[in-house]
C-alpha cells in the first residue's frame, strides 16, 4: 500500500477522535491536523504572537487536558519527538500565559504540492460548514443515519476486523512480551493447552477499546495473582481490565472538545512513501525508541498514581 489520504480537520471535534485519552500516535496526528496552513497573528496575552504555516501555538496545560495526559508526559513526548526529528518545540515566556509553539518537520513538503494543486484550497475555498455535496468533501467524518421509527442505525465498531497480531503492533516489545505471557496463561486454562486464533482475535476486539497501557497492566495482575491457576481465563481477565480502566477514570462516555481549524491534511499512508533523511512523519529508528520510552514513562506514571 502507497500514497496519501486526505483527512478532514474536523475530526478533531468528532467524538470517535476526542472521546478517550488519546493514545502518542494520535495526538501526533492530533499536531499535525492543528498545524496552521497560512501565516497569521495569534493574540497571546497582551501580545500578538507569529502562527507561520506548519506551526501549531499551544499550551502543555492546553494539551494535557485535550489528551488526558499529565503535564511531565507531554513533556516527555515532545522530548521523544524533537529527537526522532519530527517536530520542533519552543517554550516562551515573553506573554503574560507564555505559550508552546511546537513547528512540524517538512510541513511544507508534505502539504504544499498537494493543497496548491488540489481544487479544495483549506486557505480559501475551505467551507465552514458541511457543504451541500458531501461527495466534494475528502473523507467526511461520519455521520449516524436514521433507521425506521427515527432511530439511530448502530454504527460498526472501530475495531472491527481487528486481528490480534495487528492489535500487537500498538504495543512496544515489552508490552508484546506481557500480552504473549498472558495469552500463554489463558491456553494453560484449555485441556488441549491451545486457544483458537479466532477467540484470540476476538479477545483483541474486545481489548482494542482500552488505552494500551490499562490492557498491559491489566494482563501482568492476571499473571502476577496467578489467575490461569484457577482456571480464570480470558473472560476474567477482560473483567480485569474493564476494572482497572474504571479505576483510571478510561470509560467509554468521556467527552472532551477543541477548536480546530477548517480545511484538511494528507497523511502519506506507509514509511516507504518518505523519502531517506525527511523524518516527517515517521520517526527515526532512535526516535521510535525515544517514543517507547515515553509510552512506558506515561504507564509507569498512571501505576505511581494509584
Amino acid at each position: 500500500m502507497s500514497g496519501w489520504i486526505r483527512l478532514w480537520r474536523s475530526l478533531l471535534n468528532h467524538p470517535l477522535w476526542t472521546r478517550e485519552r488519546f493514545t502518542l500516535g494520535q495526538a501526533w496526528i492530533d499536531l499535525l491536523l492543528s498545524a496552521a496552513h497560512t501565516d497569521h497573528p495569534v493574540p497571546r496575552g497582551t501580545q500578538m504572537v507569529l502562527e507561520r504555516r506548519g506551526d501549531f501555538l499551544t499550551s502543555q496545560v492546553a494539551l494535557a487536558a485535550r489528551w488526558r495526559w499529565d503535564r511531565e508526559t507531554v513533556r516527555r513526548f515532545f522530548r521523544a519527538l524533537e529527537r526522532g526529528n519530527m517536530c520542533r518545540i519552543r517554550t516562551s515566556k515573553e506573554s503574560e500565559t507564555g505559550y508552546t509553539l511546537v513547528s512540524i518537520m517538512n510541513y511544507e513538503r508534505y502539504q504544499g504540492d498537494v493543497e496548491q494543486s488540489s481544487s479544495l484550497s483549506p486557505a480559501s475555498d475551505a467551507p465552514s460548514v458541511a457543504p451541500s455535496n458531501p461527495a466534494s468533501v475528502p473523507h467526511p467524518c461520519p455521520t449516524p443515519k436514521k433507521g425506521k421509527k427515527g432511530k439511530k442505525q448502530k454504527e460498526p465498531s472501530p475495531a472491527f476486523g481487528l486481528t490480534l497480531e495487528k492489535y500487537l503492533t500498538e504495543f512496544p516489545p515489552e508490552g508484546q512480551e506481557v500480552l504473549h505471557q498472558a495469552i500463554q496463561a489463558i491456553a494453560s486454562t484449555r485441556k488441549s493447552g491451545k486457544v483458537a486464533q479466532s477467540v484470540l482475535d476476538a479477545q483483541a476486539r474486545k481489548w482494542s477499546r482500552f488505552p494500551p497501557e490499562i490492557v498491559v497492566k491489566a494482563c501482568r495482575v492476571y499473571l502476577d495473582r496467578g489467575y490461569a491457576n484457577e482456571g480464570r481465563a480470558e473472560a476474567y481477565l477482560l473483567g480485569i481490565i474493564r476494572q482497572e480502566a474504571k479505576r483510571a477514570g478510561n470509560g467509554r462516555e468521556a467527552s472532551s472538545s477543541f477548536v480546530g481549524q477548517k480545511g484538511w491534511v494528507s497523511t502519506p499512508a506507509t514509511p516507504a512513501d518518505t523519502p531517506a533523511g525527511q523524518p516527517y512523519p515517521n520517526p527515526t529508528t532512535e526516535g521510535q525508541r525515544a517514543i517507547n520510552r515515553a509510552w512506558l514513562d506515561q504507564q509507569r506514571d498512571q501505576e505511581r498514581a494509584r
